[in-house]
């Protein structure tokens, strides 16, 4: 109940910050903090009080509780082993680490959407709970989501002034916190995104949902086995060498269409450059998802692309919105909140399950 309550508030809270948007264009990058304060500071609540949600709490507990660092240090996630070293040397509390990390990755994601540069933010937001799996997810894979909302940014940066230059320095900085954030280094070619034709997003988003249903695990392991860092060449063969499942793969594919929709939509507005540029990578995003979707060690490359993927959607139901469609746009919201009520509410589990230390300690 606590999630399915955060999103109807973050939602409303959110919705209600459009109202200020158009206040103050000079000091509009400080207002998306201020006035979405309430917001992000309820999600720090939720996030930095957890208590066992998932399985690696209990091992980040550890960690912080004992300062034992050293294996960060030969992965060279040195920011990771720095905080926890100096929080360790004052003795903070262990909890108080999940409050400083996740903090780390609500700063980004307010950047997030300052760089969408625009008064529906609430839709992005809803789309980002519901949709994502991240808000959920980052209760158990901490480092590795902040990461994401980091390397989410950096890629976003790619077609602003230096972008390649930014993109390498945020790359660089997430790394320090988990090392698997280096695979998104050879994306760098989405800065070339804003040459790609509408007619070749649906070719690529095809070919994609060919490889999630027909897709050979083996073959892109012998063509991408080089993503994987050294560290993590290990679990090839291991305990998590098996498929995601079926089941996984038709929550995935179930919201094509909705892809699909997207880009005979916004082909036909007239969005601006930047927004091209983020509603294309969002598809190649989403594709990239859809390629290392079937087995749970490629997938982690995929799930670089996370926040990413919900561009096309954030467009498509921004576009309904501006032009005032509101029953398609009311059906589209409605289906994402439900789906997402299924798993909070109705079937909960593991990180969809909620325990706080306020209520267990």
């Amino acid at each position: 109940m606590v999630y399915a309550l955060n999103l109807f508030y973050s939602v409303i809270c959110s919705y209600c910050f459009s109202h200020f948007y158009n206040l103050s264009e000079k000091y509009k990058k400080y207002l998306y903090f201020l006035y979405l304060a309430p917001l992000w500071m309820i999600w720090l609540f939720i996030c930095g009080g957890q208590y066992k949600v998932g399985t690696d709490y209990e091992t980040y507990y550890d960690i912080f509780k004992n300062g034992d660092t050293s294996i960060f240090y030969v992965k060279m996630e040195y920011l990771f082993a720095w905080l926890v070293d100096a929080s360790y040397s004052i003795s903070l509390p262990p909890q108080t680490l999940f409050f400083i990390f996740y903090s780390i990755g609500f700063f980004f994601l307010i950047r997030i959407l300052i760089l969408l540069h625009h008064n529906t933010c609430f839709i992005f937001i809803l789309l980002y709970i519901s949709y994502s799996t991240v808000f959920n997810n980052q209760l158990n894979g901490l480092r590795q989501f902040i990461a994401i909302y980091i390397c989410t940014y950096a890629i976003m940066l790619l077609n602003k002034k230096n972008g390649i230059k930014y993109f390498l320095l945020y790359t660089l900085f997430a790394s320090l916190i988990h090392s698997s954030s280096i695979l998104i280094l050879p994306f760098i070619f989405f800065k070339r995104a804003t040459t790609l034709s509408y007619r070749w997003c649906y070719i690529i988003l095809f070919l994609s949902i060919l490889f999630a249903c027909f897709g050979s695990y083996e073959w892109l392991l012998s063509h991408f086995n080089f993503l994987i860092p050294q560290h993590y060449q290990h679990y090839i063969g291991g305990t998590f060498d098996t498929s995601t499942g079926i089941l996984k793969t038709i929550t995935k594919l179930i919201f094509i269409p909705f892809y699909i929709y997207s880009i005979y939509m916004i082909k036909q507005s007239n969005i601006n450059k930047y927004d091209a540029f983020l509603f294309k990578v969002g598809i190649l995003g989403y594709c990239i998802r859809l390629i290392f979707l079937n087995n749970y060690i490629l997938n982690r490359i995929g799930d670089l692309f996370l926040i990413i993927s919900l561009l096309p959607l954030y467009f498509l139901l921004r576009d309904l919105y501006l032009k005032q469609k509101y029953g398609q746009f009311c059906l589209f919201c409605s289906f994402f909140i439900l789906f997402y009520l299924t798993k909070v509410i109705i079937f909960p589990a593991q990180e969809y399950l909620y325990k706080s230390i306020y209520f267990y300690v």
